[in-house]
This record gives C-alpha cells, structure tokens and sequence, in this order.
C-alpha cells in the first residue's frame, strides 16, 4: 500500500537566541519549536505528552522540537491532572485555541466518536494533525478529511506505533526484498485483556464504541498492509460476552482476508485474553522462509530462511538505536518499549511538518484502513460472507 501525504506548508521559523553579542555581532538564530495541543487527555494522552518529553531530551538533532503548549479536554479533571503533570495551559474545547496558543500541531488522543470533528476542526483552520488511530472508523469520513487535509495542503498523519518497532521494520525489509519468496499466508494477532474487568458482576458493559474490532483491529490491519499488502476482501466474525445488553460491544473478532498479490491471511483481536496486556504477534509463511514476531520479546524476530527453512532458524535481536535513523529515539543498544515507539512515530511526524521527506503514517494510510473496517463490519452482520474491500 503505497502512502501519499500532502507537502507541509507551514515554514520553519525562527527566533533569536538571547545569548548573541552585545556588540553588534551576528544573532545565532535558532528554530522555533513546533507547538503541540494534545486533545484528550484520558489514557493517550498522558503517554503523548511524555513521549515528546522524552524525544526532547533523547533527538538533540530535530530540526523543530515538538513542545506540549496547550492541552484540551471537556473534563475540569483531565485538565487539573494536564496542568499538574505537566505545567502547561490546559482549557476545554473553543473555536479560537489554534490561533490563541499559536499551535501547529494538533495531536488527536479524543475518543474515536470525536475524531472527525476534532480533526475536521484542525486541518480547517490549516494545522497539521496527528491523530490516534482509528482515523474515523468509517471509510467515507475518513475520506472527507483526507480531501481536506490535501486540499488544504498540510501534513495529516495516523499514529499507527507498531510501525517503529524496529524488528518489525526489518520483517518488512525481508518481505518487500523477497527474501521470503512469495508470501502465502500470513497471520496477525493482537490481544488484550480489557473487557475481562468490564465483564465482571457489577461492571455493565460500557464505552459501545470501543469493541475490539474498532479499538485493536486498526492496529491489526494496518501491520498487515504495512508488512504484506493490501486486503481486498473480508470474511469476518465478532462475538459479544453479553449480547443482550443494550450497550454492547465486540469483546472478539476475527477475519479471513485475500491481499491484493493473493496472500491468504487472517487477523484475530481479543480484548478478553486473560494475561495480555499489548500482545501483538505476526506470522507470515513464504515459499523460501518465513517470520515471526511477538510484542512480549519485541526486540526479537524469528527467521526461518532457505531451500531447508523448516530447520535453518535464526533469531535476530534489535535495539531502538542505529537501526534506523528515521525512528532511533533513543541511544544504540536499549531495548524498544511502548513508550519509545510512541516517541519514534511521534519524532517522525514532528519532522515531517518540519519539512523533511521522510516516510510517516500518513491519513490514507488510516483510510485504507477504514474502508477494511467498513467490510468487516458488513461481513459480520451477514454472517461471514466475503465482501470486497472499497477502493
């Protein structure tokens, strides 16, 4: 899937640095930060903010450093907890913040059902947007903003993280290198424990837009297209704990699906694994070697290579640092974690407003994803049958 992002049109300023000579000499100039709002602070938002801190202090060489200047939410006590955190201004939702706090960058942590608007918002009074994923979960919405944001002429961004694991970085490396032969199958998990807790005597169901197909799915899918390749068709299933509450969403989904080199794949997201608590795993199976990868070692990836590759196994080992410097965030030879392929996504993105021709996770990403999304959701409702996948 091939990824298109408008250019950045926002310039890179300047401002003087207050330590240039008193005599007339030449001001050292440096480049102003790139001021960030993030909206919603819940449960991503916190780890936004403390990935920016944390490139801050770790990408000495960024052209503009993200900096956290305004953070919006509804709630009088998200923005205390904001302000406390982080010492920043923190207001609720207005028309007028972008200009009032000179923001650049709108970082998208609201709730889905809001992405749209907030978004919409944004890209509307001409500032880049990195949104959490999924873009919208609905295909032609998401194509609407995707419209905007092109027109408008300014970067719009997905923060599909499990891009920047650096072991899945070299499995797509492998896999568009043919190394693997032709891929014949390919298997994408992604489990969590979430709804155990939700689902016990006393906890009704709650959060109905937070199913697992729509919370873990867009992960799911977008390692499959990042990885392999497009899917064109879908057969797919949900299952709910308590399908008679009124408030229901998915607790389990799985999908069969055809990728556009006919692949054959499947992709199973579960917010009800006992013990899970970020398990991602991938599994792909070519006709000269095949690969596989679990979030619970994610500096790790397994390969099994050539004529006899049932028995020629090897384990390749990464660390965030030096293996890619579009994503290293932070030195050579520590080990990744949630926070630090938050912060690589997050550094990626912030350069790319800064001008740099750099690959991101750019909003059509997030819509193919979406229109994914829309056909699992109509395979579903018609008990598995196959749908194509919107162009």
């Amino acid at each position: 899937m091939q990824s298109i992002e408008g250019a950045a049109i926002r310039p890179g300023a300047v401002r003087p640095d207050c330590r240039g000579s008193a005599h007339g000499s030449a001001v050292r100039v440096r480049p102003a930060p790139l001021r960030v709002a993030i909206v919603g602070y819940g449960v991503v938002g916190p780890l936004h903010a403390l990935a920016y801190q944390t490139m801050t202090k770790t990408l000495p060489g960024l052209p503009r450093k993200p900096e956290v200047a305004l953070v919006v939410d509804p709630d009088a006590a998200a923005r205390a907890r904001a302000c406390t955190e982080w010492s920043v201004p923190s207001r609720p939702p207005g028309a007028h913040l972008w200009d009032e706090f000179a923001i650049d960058i709108v970082d998208c942590c609201a709730p889905s059902n809001l992405h749209a608007s907030v978004c919409s918002g944004a890209l509307s009074a001409d500032r880049s947007v990195l949104c959490e994923k999924p873009l919208t979960g609905s295909g032609d919405t998401s194509a609407a903003l995707v419209a905007l944001a092109e027109t408008r002429r300014v970067t719009f961004g997905v923060n599909f993280n499990f891009r920047c694991i650096p072991a899945l970085r070299e499995a797509r490396r492998l896999v568009r290198s043919g190394a693997l032969g032709e891929i014949r199958s390919l298997r994408v998990e992604y489990h969590r424990s979430s709804n155990l807790a939700r689902h016990q005597v006393g906890n009704p169901p709650v959060n109905v837009n937070r199913g697992a197909l729509l919370d873990l799915g867009p992960h799911a899918i977008d390692m499959v297209h990042f990885l392999f390749g497009a899917i064109t068709g879908v057969s797919a299933r949900t299952h709910f704990h308590d399908p008679c509450a009124s408030t229901a969403a998915d607790d389990i989904a799985k999908m069969e699906c055809v990728l556009d080199k006919g692949a054959l794949g499947s992709v199973e997201v579960s917010k009800m694994t006992a013990g899970a608590t970020n398990d991602l795993r991938v599994f792909a199976y070519g006709t000269e070697g095949a690969l596989r990868f679990t979030s619970v070692e994610s500096d790790t990836l397994d390969l099994f290579q050539g004529a006899q590759y049932a028995t020629a196994h090897q384990r390749l080992r990464f660390g965030m640092g030096g293996l890619d410097e579009e994503i290293a965030v932070i030195p050579p030879e520590t080990g990744s974690s949630v926070l630090t392929w938050h912060a690589a996504s997050l550094a990626a993105f912030a350069r790319r407003v800064a001008g740099e021709d750099i690959p991101i996770a750019c909003a059509r990403d997030g819509l193919g994803v979406d229109r994914v999304l829309d056909a699992a959701r109509t395979s579903a409702a018609r008990s598995a049958v196959w749908v194509p996948v919107a162009a």
